[in-house]
């Protein structure tokens, strides 16, 4: 059976639960191996184990050991040169040449950084005890000042803005003014938002990855099983214990405010007035006093949304059917022509045509016609009506064009063709034809323009930026659940965990696996399906074992789902998009890619809600409707980010896969999260900072493009007292030009994956970030100590020959690569 004298012994001697000297191991590695015995390292099981010496027997080299005078490193021989490389530990630093050089180490914190070059030693302490902070433990501190940082500036914000706008719970303004003014400072609160955004949930991200990392006791008790962890990778299976599974749930079940409310905490409420509009003959302004009995304010009757039918009344009609009762305000103009302002046909087209939302400097509007027509000779007062009154799909939400035009245009109007014609500009009654009530206009008697009078105002024209106490306050209580689950981790997991690859090697080459023994070309897909006690018997090496390409590093099964919902997204993007724009130009000639970021525009709505057309002015500044609304415009931050979680692990997979395979060609030190001897550390537990910090930029520019691309759009309609009118309403606006350079972002992000995953290399056993695969190939000499301390790599250790076969694994000797058809153990 197997061999049981000194290589278990030495093996146990130099295990690191097992220190000879108990005050030079840290207390978080000190725990016993239970259920693994001195019979269990270096014992053989198969039918191979009295034929074969031990991978790691120490009379391997005895033989094979030569100079390179002696032949060392051809083929069959083997020189492990530890002599001439221990050296390299003792070694002084290079010397930092310049800025560049000395900046880029701070960055990868891998030691003097030198282009294509091996880095040197990194921890200048050697084997000093390490600090409270170090390691894993040093990025969860950052981590957790990150979110102190953010929460402080979101408390910070939410009492400035309370204290500004006084509205208790209510929505309250903390800005008014000139409607760019109010985009412009949107658009920059929107970013500091998405950038806070990235950093708050990258450093969840972090203390989630820590939280299920395993520690080496776990590794050890899952292998005893035949199980495996997961190592350098977020993983569901390697939560051990209730802590880390509340700690890990909080963690995400806070991340879902932050994805639904925090890009909605603060929007622009767009100030609409409704004035009144009256179409007036020259012998209007000669008369001292109004006829209120001409039949001449517009009502009409609806079904459904759609108007189907006009008809007029009296001027001095009190009904409260459609806001009648222009006669006061007609009297008002009149008594006060002096202070009124007079537009050219050209100014009041160009003036009033732009929509109510953009309506500025000018309110109430008398139009006055060139002549007295002939048809209504004893008529002062032609027509009558008020903006939110008028403004219908007849008229093509616009009053400035007449019906001749409505029927030649499809019911659209275009404020600036007419402009261009200003000198023939006529208006005229909007009656229904006779033949079709419901849906059709007819063509009336025409009134030819001469020039307007409007009366001057400061109320139109204006945005409000506004905020949400009650949004806010779920952002502040997410942003501390998710500061207290850090500080938590802190207090709680003491233990070093294994995070990286590098720090799976290391200890694995400190402390041998003794289930994994003779299994040296130990694959992801094998190790998923392993079998403790199976037959050990000597493998054939083939090329083929060897993966080389980036794609082949993630699953096929995380391949297919990462692609798949990808690509629903982007589907379900560009025919949204369509829609859209489909929706848009039914009602505006205008190209619904002038429409700016962020911009709202009453006609690129999504109407989904029953509630968005009739909110009472007093329901107007509460938060019941808008929650509903910010549910809906968030939604793709939440699609996005789930996808963007997905989309980062299959990076994770192949960044990884690619940092093991260099262990085949190039000697390196290991990357570790708590470095000793000449290994690494670093900012980054899984991906790089060539990887980490443009992925975050991508997603964070991503996440600011949805906020712009649809978002809650509020429209307060103001009379011209400065009153509120129960014609405010809500709705879910969106940019057609930003969703179309979201989807080609996103789309390329996407691209970039893919052709990031045809990428070659180097050939090598595709462990993945199985903790069974990575341990099989990290079974080094009896005779090796401390390789993890130096710089190591991957490959034959000893040539098959003489029937006995060879082995592969880590290590700081000498290696080469293995021989096709050869066998090894």
């Amino acid at each position: 059976m197997g061999r049981k004298g000194s290589d278990g012994e030495h093996l146990l001697h130099h295990a690191a639960s097992f220190a000879k000297n108990p005050s030079q191991t840290s207390r978080a590695d000190a725990y016993e191996l239970d259920e693994i015995t001195s019979v269990d390292i270096g014992s053989y099981s198969g039918a191979i184990g009295s034929q074969y010496p031990p991978p790691y027997d120490s009379f391997v080299g005895e033989g094979l050991r030569s100079g390179p005078g002696d032949g060392g490193g051809k083929g069959g021989g083997y020189s492990p040169s530890f002599q001439s490389r221990t050296s390299v530990l003792e070694s002084a630093k290079p010397k930092v040449r310049n800025g560049y050089e000395r900046f880029m180490r701070f960055i990868l914190r891998s030691g003097t950084y030198a282009p294509h070059v091996s880095y040197e030693r990194a921890n200048p302490r050697g084997q000093d005890e390490p600090s409270s902070f170090s390691g894993w433990r040093g990025g969860a501190l950052a981590a957790a000042i990150t979110a102190c940082i953010v929460l402080l500036i979101n408390i910070t914000f939410t009492i400035w803005a309370a204290v500004k706008s006084r509205s208790g719970v209510n929505i309250g303004s903390i800005y008014e003014g000139d409607c760019n003014v109010v985009q412009k400072a949107d658009s920059w609160i929107h970013i500091a938002i998405n950038v806070m955004g990235t950093l708050l949930l990258g450093a969840s991200n972090y203390s989630m990855q820590c939280l299920s990392s395993p520690t080496r006791r776990e590794v050890d008790v899952a292998h005893s099983k035949g199980k495996y962890l997961d190592i350098g990778l977020p993983s569901l299976r390697n939560l051990n214990g209730w802590m880390k599974k509340v700690l890990f749930a909080a963690l995400v079940i806070s991340t879902m405010p932050l994805h639904f409310l925090w890009n909605s905490a603060v929007f622009t409420t767009t100030v609409a007035l409704d004035y009144n509009v009256f179409v007036v003959t020259p012998k209007f302004l000669n008369q001292t006093k109004v006829d209120c009995s001409q039949n001449a304010t517009i009502t009409y009757s609806t079904r459904g949304s759609w108007v189907t039918d006009f008809g007029y009344s009296l001027l001095n009609s009190t009904s409260t059917n459609n806001r009648l009762g222009g006669c006061p305000v007609a009297g008002y103009l009149l008594g006060n022509q002096t202070r009124l302002s007079r537009l050219n046909n050209e100014d009041c087209i160009n003036a009033y045509g732009r929509g109510n939302t953009l309506q500025s400097k000018y309110g109430d509007l008398l139009v006055v016609t060139k002549q007295q027509p002939v048809s209504k000779p004893n008529r002062t007062i032609l027509l009558d009506f008020k903006y939110g009154s008028y403004i219908t799909n007849w008229t093509g939400s616009n009053w400035v064009c007449d019906s001749n035009y409505l029927l030649a245009n499809n019911y659209k109007c275009d404020y600036r063709k007419v402009a261009a014609n200003a000198s023939s500009w006529t208006l005229n009654r909007i009656e229904p034809d006779p033949a079709n009530r419901r849906y059709k206009i007819a063509a009336t008697e025409e009134y030819a323009i001469d020039y307007c009078l409007a009366q001057p105002t400061d109320l139109g024209g204006k945005c409000l930026l506004q905020y949400s106490v009650v949004i806010m306050i779920c952002i502040i209580l997410a942003n501390t659940v998710k500061f207290t689950c850090i500080c938590l981790l802190l207090v709680t997991n003491k233990e070093h965990v294994l995070a990286t690859i590098g720090d799976g090697i290391a200890t694995f080459l400190e402390r041998p696996d003794p289930t994994t023994i003779e299994r040296p070309f130990l694959a992801r897909n094998e190790a998923r399906n392993f079998k403790q006690y199976s037959i050990r018997l000597p493998v054939v090496w083939r090329k083929s074992m060897a993966s080389n390409r980036w794609w082949q590093a993630p699953s096929k099964t995380r391949w297919f789902i990462t692609l798949i919902l990808c690509l629903i997204a982007i589907i379900t993007s560009g025919g949204l998009l369509s829609m859209g724009n489909e929706n848009y130009k039914s009602s505006n000639d205008l190209n619904p890619y002038s429409l700016g970021f962020g911009a709202y525009n009453k006609d690129a709505t999504v109407n989904i809600f029953s509630f968005a057309q009739s909110v009472k002015s007093t329901d107007f500044d509460n938060n019941d409707y808008l929650l509903q609304m910010v549910t809906v415009a968030n939604l793709p931050q939440f699609i996005v980010s789930s996808l963007y979680f997905a989309y980062n692990t299959v990076y994770t997979s192949m960044v990884s896969a690619d940092e093991w395979s260099r262990f085949t060609t190039q000697r390196k030190s290991l990357r570790t999260t708590n470095p000793v001897g000449q290994q690494r550390s670093t900012y980054w537990l899984s991906l790089p900072w060539t990887y980490a910090l443009p992925l975050a930029i991508s997603s964070s520019v991503l996440h600011w493009l949805l906020s712009q691309s649809i978002f809650v759009a509020r429209v307060e309609w103001l009379a011209m007292d400065g009153s509120a009118e129960s014609l405010s309403y809500m709705q879910v606006g969106y940019s057609p030009i930003a969703i179309l350079i979201a989807l080609l972002f996103g789309s390329g992000m996407v691209l970039a994956m893919i052709i990031n995953g045809a990428r070659k290399y180097s050939p090598s056993v595709l462990v993945g970030n199985n903790s069974l695969a990575i341990a099989a190939s990290c079974q080094r000499p009896e005779w090796e100590k401390d390789a993890q301390l130096g710089k190591v790599m991957w490959g034959a250790i000893r040539q098959p020959q003489q029937g006995v076969p060879g082995h592969c694994c880590f290590t700081s000797g000498e290696v080469e690569m293995p021989i096709e058809g050869k066998k090894y153990i």
